[in-house]
């Protein structure tokens, strides 16, 4: 009973306490739920408590391929506010910083003739939260929760590798490092000297520091990608203002208005092929950008066939972009063993074999980006490229009929012309990541390998718990994230399936 009443309590308070009043289920109180989930303290930092119950579940594991676990690492807005907590003693909901960080600020203040003792520490604006989880297993936990406002190049390698050690020591084979593509996360992986040096100095692959005989992978979580993707299409217009694009290939346009035009001339249609698309999709809000199902639904195939039925002029290149997107992004999202068979898409089954034809397709891929960015680049465009046969008088038109000014793509920056330079940068990181280290593991005995497992779901997914455990609150402090992680914990010790 106390496992199905904590397992109802996470998942809506209000709702259990409704059910708890209405006396026809016998509940505990709240009261006694949270001294159940608050058997051992939540600490900030590295929860020894959770890695240690990870380890002892590794250890049972049989074989020893299966031990290959997946580091991820995301942040969370939380409130600015302090707690007290009881158990220690301490106010917690300051920034956590290390010695380094204290020596730097220290000097900085040295510097700014402000030598006064009693500086206010500053309050955290966010938490940094790091999970692991299994390739070949279904073991999953938060190992550290640290709060921070603006975070360090410098603290970020601290406590990720800090983080690393204490599950190697564990048992736990860290294999792959998942995270977003913010600026702090880039320059992190800049850090790092390479195994695997390339032409371009781009860095996906390093030696574990914690374990020297073995490689760790970086990966730039994949739904990310394609959202950052989908954002730079939709930024592809005819009517551009400053920060717009103009991605051109072969002398043809790759703009989001082939997609509005082909909305505005289908959604009053009962039967067509791109029956999903709909207003969100097209014309997206801030909360539809965040959404990564309207994005693979714009980048799909079945928009792709739409687009080649219109027989529209200039167009081929649109829809050759979005069949490379479709096709790489199935290849890195197959979420189950059965899910190719279900859905009918080969690209979505499980990695058997290092031989498989699928990783020519992802890097292919990256060729078609690297050989755009040569053209990109190159100082002058042959006139034979614009293809100014096509060109209409009407500079207002050219959407309409598909069609490109001549002048338009001489006067654009050869940064404009393409997707920007940090999602291309991660697409082949994760790419070359993500091929070197599944061939690694099925060589290792794993009998197969899907791929979604590298990226940032089951941390989303966490988030969302811990949001939705405080009623109307989306934004936390500290102590209740804190107090979520440690009773998400004990659900899962408990055998309840978080």
């Amino acid at each position: 009973m106390i496992r199905l009443a904590l397992s109802l309590h996470i998942t809506s308070p209000a709702a259990y306490e409704l059910l708890r009043d209405t006396g026809m289920v016998k509940l505990p109180s709240s009261r006694t739920l949270f001294d159940y989930a608050k058997v051992k303290p939540a600490q900030e930092g590295i929860d020894e408590v959770v890695i240690e119950s990870i380890g002892k579940r590794v250890d049972k594991l049989k074989p020893e391929c299966k031990k290959y676990f997946v580091l991820m690492a995301d942040e969370m807005h939380i409130s600015q506010n302090l707690v007290f907590q009881k158990s220690t003693g301490s106010m917690i909901g300051f920034t956590n910083l290390d010695d380094v960080d204290k020596e730097v600020q220290n000097l900085e203040a040295y510097l700014n003739d402000n030598n006064d003792d009693n500086r206010e520490p500053v309050i955290a604006q966010k938490v940094l939260v790091y999970m692991v989880k299994g390739v070949a297993c279904n073991i999953k936990g938060v190992i550290a929760t640290y709060a921070v406002a603006n975070m360090s190049v410098n603290q970020m390698f601290f406590w990720t590798w800090a983080v690393i050690g204490s599950l190697e020591r564990s048992g736990v084979a860290v294999i792959a490092f998942v995270s977003d593509g913010c600026s702090v996360n880039r320059a992190f992986i800049k850090k790092h000297k390479p195994v695997t040096v390339l032409e371009n100095g781009l860095i996906f692959d390093t030696i574990n520091k914690a374990a020297p005989d073995r490689i760790l992978y970086f990966i730039a979580d994949v739904p990310h990608l394609l959202k950052t993707i989908r954002n730079g299409l939709y930024n592809s217009r005819n009517k551009r203002t400053k920060s717009g694009r103009c991605m051109t290939r072969n002398g043809k346009k790759i703009t989001w208005d082939f997609i509005i035009k082909l909305y505005e001339s289908k959604k009053s249609k009962i039967l067509r092929k791109s029956f999903k698309l709909n207003a969100m999709h097209v014309y997206p809000d801030s909360y539809a950008r965040m959404k990564v199902k309207y994005a693979a639904q714009v980048l799909s195939n079945t928009v792709a066939r739409d687009l080649e039925d219109q027989n529209w002029a200039d167009a081929s290149e649109l829809i050759l972009f979005i069949e490379k997107v479709n096709e790489w992004f199935d290849c890195l999202n197959g979420a189950h063993s059965f899910v190719a068979k279900k859905k009918k898409n080969k690209n979505l089954a499980s990695y058997e074999s290092v031989d498989d034809s699928r990783f020519e397709v992802i890097l292919s891929f990256v060729k078609y980006l690297q050989e755009w960015e040569k053209e990109a680049n190159a100082p002058v465009m042959e006139e034979s490229m614009l293809n100014l046969s096509n060109v209409t008088e009407d500079a207002d038109k050219s959407i309409v009929e598909g069609q490109l000014e001549s002048n338009e793509v001489e006067d654009t920056p050869a940064s404009k012309r393409t997707l920007c330079r940090q999602t291309v940068q991660g697409i082949e990181m994760t790419s070359r990541a993500f091929v070197a280290m599944v061939k690694f593991l099925l060589s290792e005995g794993i009998q197969f390998i899907n791929a979604r497992v590298f990226c940032q779901d089951p941390l989303e997914q966490h988030f969302s718990k811990v949001r939705a455990g405080q009623g109307g609150s989306t934004n936390p402090n500290v102590g209740q994230v804190l107090n979520r992680n440690r009773a998400l914990f004990t659900i899962g010790e408990m055998g309840m399936k978080r």
